[in-house]
């Protein structure tokens, strides 16, 4: 699908209008996946593009572990939350994620220490690392990748 009718500049007076600031991001009309970052996250061919987009700009690593908490609610065990923890949150990661809190990557590794029951449920470990991730790429990353060319390729979706 083409851009929408709106030129740029319009599309940002009207986001500083109703959103309170000002943005030059395109309206990509009838384009769905584009629509929402859960949108992109539930797209193959979009979270590939993504990927690609994200390791350009070297912030992967908030993707790998939002994706790797994914299976891990449905593989919840002692051993996979502790190579979450060492591949992602300890010190001196493997992949360092810098968007994670110190605060809440004590309170994972306290979780794991004292809590080895997680054989079967999941129980909600890495819940709030999930969420400050998916917040800051929300934030952050999600925008700039709507305003680069890799997202207009998902345009045909």
């Amino acid at each position: 699908y083409p851009l929408c009718a709106f030129s740029l500049r319009r599309a940002a007076s009207i986001n500083a209008e109703y959103m309170g600031g000002f943005s030059w991001y395109p309206l990509f009309g009838d384009c769905k996946v584009l629509r929402s970052l859960e949108a992109i996250l539930n797209n193959i061919s979009a979270l590939q593009l993504f990927r690609s987009f994200l390791i350009a700009e070297c912030t992967v690593e908030n993707l790998l572990l939002w994706v790797e908490i994914e299976i891990f609610k449905d593989n919840s065990t002692l051993r996979h939350a502790q190579r979450i923890y060492n591949k992602f949150l300890k010190d001196e990661p493997e992949l360092e994620v810098t968007t994670v809190s110190d605060e809440l990557k004590v309170l994972v590794y306290n979780r794991i220490a004292r809590d080895s029951r997680f054989i079967g449920e999941y129980s909600g470990i890495f819940d709030e690392v999930q969420k400050e991730i998916f917040e800051y790429m929300k934030r952050e990353s999600y925008p700039r990748f709507l305003a680069s060319a890799q997202s207009r390729t998902l345009m045909d979706y």
